[in-house]
Formats: structure tokens, C-alpha cells, sequence
């Protein structure tokens, strides 16, 4: 009689538990989901008017930033936030990587302004890091961060892609927290 007293209570306590981490769950995937529209992007679209866009690595933008200055390039790297500066990097050449910011006629792929803060915590409350898709140019950075040395950097003016480093749970968690504590800038 004794056990059978204290079944119901620990099944209802139980239950109520495992709701509410499925609708913590949900939560997390609801806030923290986005479509991303596939390059070449709408708003890009003056960018894709001109010339062939040539694919370059960070390790080029490294040797020879001079050859790349005020010349618009597609590049594929790690982009790093951290406390608000953003370096583009690929470790195949180093563990120094390319300032880089914003530029003022900054546009993305639509959805893609939110991947980047949900994998990088871009505009957020936390530091991280994303595959990026970004073309650009280098130069003195339109948008320099309270990190800003002076130097050319890499003036991001269409993002195309950003997608996580692994499954990217942990960063969406982040990313639902900060969109439920108001702790996300945007």
C-alpha cells in the first residue's frame, strides 16, 4: 500500500517534466529555424550584374592583400566573432586570420543575416564560429570594430551562405536564449 501510494505522484511529476523539455525543445528549434535562399541572391544581385566574381582563399588575401584591394572576390572561410570583431580565417594557412567587418551596402541571401548571428553569434550575446560564403573587397573597413588597427581588412558586401561548424545545437540554444532574455542586438 505504501509504494503504491507514491506511483501517481512520481508519474504526474515525471510527465510534467518530460513536457516541458519537449516544449523547451520545440522552442529552441522554432526560434533558432531559418530558410536561406540559395546564391546567386536577390539582393546581391548588382554584385552579380558585373564581371565573373573570382573565387580567392584567405591564404591568397593573406600573401597578397595589395592585389586585392577595392577588387570585388568570393571567399570561403571560417568566419570568427569574438567580443565583436570579426577575423575570416583558414587554418590551412596559419592561425592569423583577415579582419574583416561589414560594409556600409552590406546585403544577404534572405536568411542568411540570421544564420550568421545564429552560428556566429554575430549581433548577439555570445562568440563563435560559422562556414561563411562572403564577396567583398579588401580595404580600409567601412565598419571597423573597437579592435580596429588601422589596417586594410576584408569589407564583407554580400553574405551567401552561413552555415554551422558541426550539428550547430549548441549555438542555437545560445541563439534562444538571447532571443528570450532579450540579450540578442540585432
Amino acid at each position: 500500500m505504501f509504494r503504491f501510494k507514491f506511483k501517481m505522484p512520481a508519474a504526474i511529476i515525471t510527465f510534467t517534466i518530460g513536457v516541458a523539455l519537449a516544449s523547451a525543445a520545440a522552442s529552441v528549434w522554432k526560434i533558432s529555424s531559418v530558410e536561406t535562399e540559395k546564391p546567386p541572391c536577390q539582393s546581391c544581385s548588382a554584385l552579380y550584374s558585373s564581371a565573373e566574381i573570382p573565387v580567392v582563399t584567405i591564404c591568397e588575401l593573406k600573401a597578397n592583400p595589395e592585389n586585392f584591394m577595392n577588387r570585388v572576390v568570393r571567399v570561403r572561410a571560417v568566419l570568427h566573432h569574438d567580443a565583436g570583431q570579426v577575423n575570416l580565417y583558414d587554418h590551412t594557412c596559419g592561425n592569423d586570420g583577415v579582419h574583416a567587418g561589414l560594409s556600409n551596402s552590406f546585403e544577404s541571401c534572405v536568411g542568411v543575416r540570421k544564420a550568421l548571428s545564429i552560428y556566429s553569434g554575430f549581433g548577439t550575446w555570445y562568440d563563435s564560429n560559422a562556414n561563411v560564403v562572403v564577396v567583398g573587397s579588401v580595404g580600409r573597413l567601412d565598419n571597423p570594430t573597437l579592435f580596429d588597427d588601422g589596417k586594410a581588412g576584408f569589407n564583407i558586401v554580400c553574405l551567401e551562405r552561413a552555415e554551422p561548424i558541426g550539428s550547430g545545437m549548441s549555438e542555437r540554444i545560445k541563439y534562444t536564449v538571447g532571443e528570450l532574455f532579450r540579450l540578442n542586438s540585432h
